[in-house]
């Protein structure tokens, strides 16, 4: 090396010739790569979009099958209200025999038990046999109306059993001579909790 001299301000020109001549190359390599992942990406985000579109419509599609055909569900009585119906005022003058007096039918769609609640009055002491009752075939449940005279009381009957397609009775019972029942419009309410096995158990308490 003796003797030689080194010019590096030449070597370092150069450096950048040979850099400046591959700046266009490396450029259109770095946007071609861009391009081509960009257009990559946007056609899976595309197909994705569409793959998820129609699961929704398939789902929606189930749902509403599923909903048509089922016919009827699982419950069990509680103070959830789910059920108000928009009852006439019900009203019955009592004679001296002992008898039923029907007001009103509900049609159950669902299995298992419900709470029935309204409100009823009763316009003289007379006899304390008076009562708002509850039938579904052979089941027979009934309240005594004791709250006094033009007292409005608020009758609950409670662990009705029902069935899909039973039509349930609700009506005033008395014995007494020249005393009229009646139930308030608009107060009969129908209560219970959808029945889930998993969380809550299949198995229903009641008192006796």
């Amino acid at each position: 090396m003796a003797g030689k001299k080194i010019y590096f301000g030449a070597l370092v020109e150069a450096l950048l010739d040979v850099l400046d001549a591959l700046a266009p190359a490396l450029t259109e390599a770095t946007q071609s790569q861009t391009t081509a992942l960009t257009n990559s990406t946007t056609a899976q985000t595309n197909a994705l979009n569409t793959n998820l579109s129609t699961m929704i419509t398939s789902l929606g599609i189930v749902n509403d099958s599923i909903s048509q055909n089922i016919s009827a569900v699982n419950v069990r009585s509680s103070a959830n209200q789910k059920v108000s119906y928009n009852n006439p005022v019900a009203t019955q003058l009592l004679t001296t025999s002992t008898a039923d007096y029907p007001k009103y039918k509900a049609k159950m769609l669902c299995n298992g038990t419900i709470r029935l609640t309204l409100t009823a009055s009763r316009n003289n002491t007379g006899s304390s046999n008076q009562y708002v009752y509850v039938k579904n075939g052979l089941y027979e449940q009934a309240v005594q109306l004791n709250a006094g005279v033009n007292v409005d009381q608020s009758v609950v009957l409670d662990d009705i059993p029902v069935s899909f397609g039973d039509v349930v009775e609700i009506g005033l019972r008395g014995s007494s001579s020249s005393t009229t029942l009646t139930v308030k419009a608009n107060t009969i309410k129908v209560s219970y909790d959808i029945v889930n096995i998993v969380t809550s158990g299949a198995a229903m308490l009641s008192a006796i």
